[in-house]
């Protein structure tokens, strides 16, 4: 005869606070189980988690699960996560927190994944981000696009992109496409490493047989290494140039 379930109608308002620590929850329809510990918010629903008054984790979605015995919360349909400087969409998303921590442990971004990092912009099929490492892990199609110093932009296709926030190093493999300016080049793998002094992205590795396309020249090797700044390429082992118009290069000359 214990009750089981409180249901709340007419836009509830839910709040836990402990200490400087706060979470928030609102929604056109909040259930609660109080044998399972779970609480469900239905309807443009929108959680908040803030540290001394400051919002660090803000998340928007028709409908929002959270279950407090692991700590972990479920947002579906036309979900939006705000998180510190970043932005994000998708259809589903799975965030694991510390509460007494206030922090975040883990995100993951499934269906239709967009991250939006000041003029940054990548995409995917899902992305996982984990805080320990802050190292975030693009899967199926994923797509990056990175303005530089020179508002110059590197754009990345891959079937998998991983960043590490730490090292500013980015690793993509699986039928990887990379433009940047006038070179466009393709290979099996590629990493992206900054530049010592700078801190941004300034030398592009490919390895595996890789091939590198500027103004008609095309050039094969099983490396590749490009600079961004001087912009410049180095290609090693079984090299292979292609040259289709000797003419129209010496003109442009």
């Amino acid at each position: 005869n214990k009750l089981k379930n409180a249901t709340f109608y007419d836009m509830p308002y839910g709040i836990q606070i402990d200490g400087e620590k706060k979470n928030e929850v609102k929604a056109q329809i909040i259930k609660a189980s109080l044998l399972n510990k779970t609480v469900q918010a239905q309807g443009n629903a929108q959680s908040v988690m803030s540290e001394n008054n400051q919002p660090f984790l803000i998340v928007t979605s028709n409908i929002q699960e959270y279950d407090t015995k692991c700590e972990r919360m479920k947002a579906f349909e036309n979900v939006v996560v705000n998180y510190q400087d970043v932005e994000t969409f998708s259809n589903q998303a799975i965030v694991d927190v510390v509460r007494k921590k206030g922090e975040v442990k883990k995100i993951q971004l499934i269906g239709n994944a967009k991250i939006i990092q000041k003029e940054n912009v990548s995409t995917a099929d899902k992305f996982v981000y984990t805080s320990s490492n802050e190292e975030i892990i693009g899967i199926g199609n994923t797509y990056s696009n990175a303005v530089l110093n020179d508002n110059e932009k590197i754009q990345v296709w891959a079937q998998y992109q991983q960043y590490n926030k730490r090292a500013n190093t980015m690793i993509a493999s699986n039928s990887v496409k990379v433009i940047y300016g006038d070179y466009t080049a393709y290979g099996p793998k590629v990493s992206v490493f900054p530049d010592p002094k700078t801190n941004k992205f300034n030398k592009v590795i490919f390895l595996g047989r890789s091939k590198i396309i500027e103004k008609g020249r095309m050039v094969e090797a099983d490396k590749i290494v490009l600079t961004l700044n001087p912009r410049n390429f180095f290609a090693q082992g079984n090299v292979k140039t292609t040259i289709p118009n000797v003419d129209s290069l010496e003109n442009e000359q």
